[in-house]
């Protein structure tokens, strides 16, 4: 369930205005300027609630009244606050830039039940980051056709750093040519990733962890598009919808479940439909904000490895709930 800061960041999506008829075309560009500087705020937020629990041994599937009553309820949240300094420019594209990560922190609550038999567990966990506090530049390579990153003023290349997304100005949001209002454009799901991951992989580590299983591979597909509602005092009005799907596969223990021990695998798969709006300015050259609802359907699928002595395990643990994700750029003086 969305909380109250959600519901009332997204009134207006609920009543989004009909596309008023206007048949002038306009160009939406990002052209950052050299010596321009931006500042982007992003949240995301995400409540989640199990709905399903399943166990399969020896091939047969586990009566509900022999398994614990499991319910589980998580809350995530993840902020970003970046300065970027456009130093160089060509053809309107930033070539070389300079960002100052202020703020870069995540924090997990999560809560257990699992009935009289059992006991119930909790955890809130702050999540950290390395990059929070340095200044970083990207340098765009023609040559391998991406940004090349390096710390400002340290020759160090701390946890995350070859992983962060150059581009915080959802230039991917906008279409490929003029449209006017009413129009619509497709756009690629991985948006979606990059809305969920602000700024890349940002080598955010639970401070509880010592060491992170890297997912043996991903898969995401899906469909995304938008349309210009309106033009107003040099602002477009962006709306977008779409579903996301993504899969990742990697390797885990059974040494938390009571009946099964030895190796596993685990597959999550998340579902998630979305919509949002997004606000342009036309004389700036730049976004001004980004609103973000997402329902969220996610199946965690664990299964004991093959080649172990006992008989095969399996377990099912549904999640559904609700993301939000915020974004405001504004303009800093240079």
């Amino acid at each position: 369930m969305l909380t109250h800061l959600a519901l009332a960041g997204f009134a207006a999506l609920s009543a989004s205005p009909t596309p008023a008829v206007d048949f002038e075309t306009h160009a939406l560009r990002f052209v950052p300027k050299v010596g321009e500087k931006l500042e982007t705020r992003m949240s995301n937020a995400t409540q989640m609630d199990s709905n399903r629990f399943e166990v399969v041994m020896g091939g047969q599937k586990v009566p509900a009244q022999f398994l614990p009553p499991l319910d589980v309820s998580y809350e995530g949240v993840l902020e970003l606050v970046a300065q970027d300094t456009y130093v160089e420019v060509a053809e309107g594209t930033p070539t070389k830039l300079q960002r100052h990560y202020e703020t870069l922190t995540g924090s997990t609550i999560w809560d257990a039940e699992l009935g009289e038999e059992y006991d119930d567990a909790a955890g809130d966990t702050k999540n950290e980051s390395a990059i929070e506090g340095e200044d970083v530049e990207f340098v765009w390579n023609e040559a391998e056709s991406r940004f090349d990153r390096a710390l400002v003023d340290s020759d160090e290349r701390p946890a995350g750093l070859d992983k962060l997304d150059a581009r915080l100005d959802l230039v991917g949001f906008l279409p490929a040519g003029e449209v006017a209002v009413g129009d619509v454009w497709e756009l690629e799901p991985v948006l979606i990733d990059r809305l969920l991951e602000p700024g890349g992989s940002l080598g955010l580590e639970a401070s509880s962890v010592e060491e992170v299983e890297e997912s043996r591979y991903a898969e995401s597909s899906g469909e995304l598009s938008a349309r210009l509602i309106s033009v107003e005092e040099g602002r477009a009005l962006i709306e977008f919808e779409g579903d996301h799907q993504s899969k990742r596969t990697f390797a885990t223990t059974l040494e938390q479940v009571p009946v099964a021990d030895g190796t596993a695998t685990q597959e999550d798969t998340s579902t998630i439909v979305v919509k949002g709006q997004l606000v342009w300015d036309l004389r700036a050259g730049h976004a001004v904000s980004l609103a973000l609802e997402a329902s969220v359907d996610y199946v965690q699928h664990t299964v004991r490895d093959e080649g172990q002595e006992g008989p095969t395990y399996e377990s099912t643990l549904a999640f559904s709930g609700d993301t939000l994700i915020e974004v405001e750029i504004t303009e800093l003086e240079e």
